[in-house]
């Protein structure tokens, strides 16, 4: 089961009763989402929206993707064996793996 491999704390914001907008959640969840790429050994691509809240102090950042997107995002997001995504509403799915496992967490 996926939810074994996320932190406490990311767990506890992703099942938060309370609506929030995904910026003010991914920003506050930003140091559980370094240490789940971290343990998984993964890389973070972000959108366009949520670029100021993941970006910064991250180890793990191959940069953005969808129609702004750069090469490092785009490859992260097709050669990966399950891609996370975490709320996002990533409208582009020219840029979508079809191959890919995906799990969408809003």
């Amino acid at each position: 089961m996926l939810l074994q491999f996320l932190p406490k704390n990311l767990v506890q914001v992703i099942f938060r009763k309370q609506i929030r907008s995904s910026f003010s959640t991914i920003a506050e969840a930003h140091d559980e989402i370094i240490q789940l790429a971290e343990k998984l050994k993964a890389p973070i691509a972000y959108t366009y929206k949520g670029k100021m809240a993941i970006q910064y102090n991250n180890p793990f950042e191959v940069g953005l993707t969808g129609l702004l997107g750069i090469p490092s995002a785009y490859r992260a997001m097709h050669e990966c064996e399950l891609l996370l995504l975490l709320w996002t509403d990533f409208p582009y799915t020219p840029f979508m793996p079809v191959q890919n496992k995906i799990v969408q967490i809003d």
